[in-house]
């Protein structure tokens, strides 16, 4: 997944879901795909930072805000 059309379906189709889980797990697909290392350098923390944010069962809204916006993407 490279291009920003994908990624914006594939997200879709995790936030239509309504599982956390699910939407977690998309979020850290597409930021890997499009380079965590350059995500993480423009959201602020490390890139193991940020792949530890994702995993966790809690993430809050904001972090998950600032990660699609990063992306280049608008949440539904």
């Amino acid at each position: 997944m490279t291009d920003d059309e994908t990624i914006r379906h594939y997200l879709a189709e995790a936030y239509e879901s309504g599982d956390s889980g699910e939407i977690r797990t998309s979020l850290g697909h597409a930021v890997k795909d499009k380079g965590t290392k350059e995500i993480a350098k423009r959201v602020g923390p490390t890139s193991k930072t940020l792949k530890q944010m994702l995993a966790y069962e809690h993430v809050n809204c904001a972090a998950i805000a600032i990660i699609v916006s990063v992306l280049g993407l608008r949440m539904p």
